[in-house]
C-alpha cells in the first residue's frame, strides 16, 4: 500500500496544494516518488525548478501545464511528456484546472523504460507517446477515471513494475556510479569513481552520458547541489553549507548556485519560505513571486 500525504496550501480551505505518495517496496530506487495534482480551481502559480538529478515523468489528464526556460515563457509543452536530468533551473507556470502527477524517477530507471537516456540535458521535455512509452494512452484514461490517490498510485507502481521488468538493464558500472555519487553526495571525482572499476575513465563516461543523459561530474554537480540546498532548509548558514557540501569556499558555492539556478543562495533563503516543493526527499521547486 502506497504512503499518501495530502498537502494543503498555507491558508487555504479544504483543497489540496498537491498529493504526494512513496511508491511500492520493489520500486523503492528506481521509484524515487509520486506528485498528484487535481483537478479544480487553483491559483495560478510560477516555480523555479531546480535541478535534481531524477528523470520526471508528467502524465496529465487535464489542462495542459505551461513551462519556459527560465526566465522566459514559451509555448504549452503536451499533457505528457518526459523531462531529462536538467543541469540549470527552468521556470514553469501553471494554473487551476490542470490534472496530472508527476512520477520521480531514478535516471538508470528511466533507461530501462524507455530503452534510452530520456532526452538530453537541461531538463528537455519529450511529449509521452505509444511509441515511446506503450499503454501511457490508456494509462492516462485509468488515471482520469479512478477518484482516489491510493489507487492511481498503486496503478502507477503495477505500470512502472511490469514496464521496468520488460525495459533492458542499465549498465551495472553506470548503476554502481550513480549510486557512490549519490551517497558521496556529489563529491567524488570520476577518476574515484573508476578505481574500483575494471574499466576505463573514457568508457564509464561514455555509457554514464548514454544511459544517464549527462557526464558524471555534470550529474555530482546536480547531487551535490541537492545536498547543498537541503543542508540550506536545515538553516545552514551559507558558510556552513558551503563547508559541509564540499566547496572551496563561500564563493564558489556562490557561483555555482548562480550558474545551476541563477540567483544567489541569499535569494533562495528568501523563496525557501514560499512552499518549496518535495518529492522522494528531493527538492524540486521553490514558488516565485507572481
Amino acid at each position: 500500500m502506497n504512503d499518501v500525504t495530502v498537502v494543503h496550501r498555507r491558508g487555504s480551505g479544504a483543497a489540496p496544494a498537491h498529493v504526494t505518495g512513496r511508491p511500492a517496496a520493489r520500486l523503492l530506487g528506481a521509484v524515487l516518488g509520486y506528485r498528484g495534482h487535481a483537478a479544480g480551481p487553483r491559483p495560478a502559480v510560477r516555480r523555479l525548478e531546480v535541478p535534481t538529478g531524477a528523470v520526471r515523468l508528467v502524465i496529465g489528464f487535464g489542462d495542459p501545464l505551461g513551462a519556459a526556460a527560465a526566465p522566459a515563457r514559451a509555448p504549452a509543452p503536451p499533457d505528457s511528456f518526459v523531462a531529462a536530468v536538467q543541469t540549470r533551473a527552468v521556470a514553469t507556470d501553471s494554473a487551476g484546472g490542470a490534472a496530472a502527477v508527476t512520477v520521480a524517477l531514478a535516471p538508470t530507471a528511466a533507461y530501462s523504460l524507455f530503452a534510452e537516456a530520456a532526452g538530453v540535458p537541461d531538463g528537455r521535455r519529450t511529449a509521452l507517446s505509444e511509441e515511446l512509452l506503450p499503454g501511457v494512452t490508456l494509462l492516462a484514461r485509468e488515471l482520469a477515471r479512478l477518484t482516489c490517490w491510493e489507487d492511481r498510485f498503486a496503478l502507477l507502481d503495477r505500470f512502472l513494475a511490469a514496464r521496468l521488468a520488460a525495459g533492458p538493464p542499465a549498465d551495472p558500472a553506470v548503476c554502481r556510479a550513480v549510486g557512490a555519487i549519490r551517497r558521496g553526495h556529489g563529491r567524488l571525482s570520476v577518476a574515484e569513481l573508476t578505481a574500483p572499476m575494471a574499466q576505463s575513465r573514457r568508457h564509464l563516461e561514455r555509457r554514464f552520458r548514454a544511459e544517464v543523459g549527462v557526464a558524471p561530474k555534470a550529474y555530482a554537480q546536480i547531487t551535490r547541489l541537492q545536498y547543498a540546498l537541503r543542508l540550506m532548509e536545515s538553516q545552514r548558514s551559507a558558510a556552513q553549507t558551503a563547508t559541509e557540501a564540499g566547496y572551496c569556499d563561500q564563493a564558489h558555492f556562490h557561483r555555482c548556485v548562480k550558474a545551476a539556478l541563477g540567483c544567489t543562495p541569499g535569494r533562495l533563503r528568501e523563496l525557501r519560505n514560499r512552499s518549496p516543493l518535495h518529492i522522494g526527499g528531493l527538492l524540486e521547486s521553490f514558488t516565485l513571486p507572481p
